[in-house]
Formats: structure tokens, sequence, C-alpha cells
């Protein structure tokens, strides 16, 4: 609940206050392309008027960031269509209020992501967290409306899993 107290005094505050996530150490050791798709989650996240930034604004990310890494281009080979996946958000989760969103917070499930991904990457001997590590700790969570977004426009989340673990970690087999 505290998160929810954190949210309603961050909506209540000051009108001139700028929409945007104060991301702290939360993207410490991301890439640079990991830190653009949280960039381009949270316009998306402003687009809807939401007040929070969370794994569906995430898998919109993944799928938005345009220079075909790992794990755009597994989500597009087994069929998640950015469009697609924006609309089932939108029809998820709907618009905000008409005014604008004052400020934003990551939601608790994005945060475990987040450690998730941290997890993953520690798992392959990774130093960093990339795009594959969010994916896969995305899918991992599995209960955020990321996932279930993708389950519902058909995407097969297991062979995603298979192939992002066989394309970052080859000698590893698949899990």
């Amino acid at each position: 609940m505290n998160w929810l107290k954190a949210l309603w005094e961050n909506l209540t505050r000051s009108a001139h206050t700028q929409a945007c996530v104060d991301w702290g150490k939360e993207l410490q050791n991301f890439t640079p392309r990991a830190r653009k798709v949280m960039q381009l989650a949270e316009k998306e996240a402003l687009r809807l008027n939401h007040p929070f930034v969370g794994t569906e604004h995430l898998s919109i990310g993944l799928l938005e960031i345009g220079d075909q890494g790992v794990a755009q281009g597994v989500l597009k080979k087994y069929g998640a269509q950015l469009q697609a996946v924006c609309d089932e958000v939108e029809r998820i989760d709907g618009r905000g209020p008409d005014s604008p969103v004052k400020l934003i917070l990551p939601t608790p499930r994005l945060k475990k992501v987040f450690n998730l991904a941290r997890e993953e990457s520690g798992e392959l001997g990774h130093t960093y967290i990339g795009t594959e590590h969010l994916l896969l700790a995305m899918l991992r969570e599995g209960r955020g409306v990321g996932a279930r977004t993708l389950r519902q426009l058909n995407v097969d989340l297991h062979r995603i899993v298979q192939e992002i673990r066989r394309e970052i970690a080859p000698n590893c087999g698949s899990a």
C-alpha cells in the first residue's frame, strides 16, 4: 500500500511537475538500448495518460526500439506486432483521465521484472542488463499485463524464451 500512497502523493503535486520517472538506480547496468526501451515505455505510458509505467509499456518499448535488438527480433519472429500490442494494452488498461499526468511511477511488478532481469543477466554470466534480459524477466514473471498481452495475441512465449536463450547463450542449450 506504500506504493499506492506514493502514487497518490505524486499525482496531487503541483501541476508544474513534469511527467517523468525518476529511475534513480533502477537502470544501473542497463545497456543504452535497454535504457532507450525504458524511455519508450515511459513515452507510451504518457501517451495513454497512465500514472504508472508497467510491464505492458515495457512490452511496447521492446517492440518499438527499432534497431533490431535481440528481444525485438525474437518477439517479431514469433508474431508480436507493435500496433497489435499497443491496441491490446489500450483495450486492457484503457486511457487515463483527460488531464495530463503530473508524474508517473514504475509499478511494483515492473520493479520485480528489473530484479529478475538482474538475475537473468547474472545467471548467464553477463555484467549488463540488455533488452533480452528484460524480456526474459517479463516472461518469467508472467503475471503482468505485458506477458498477458502477448499471450492474448497468441504469441508463443515458451518459444521466445527458448530462442533468446539460444541466441545469447548458444552453448547453454535451450531452457
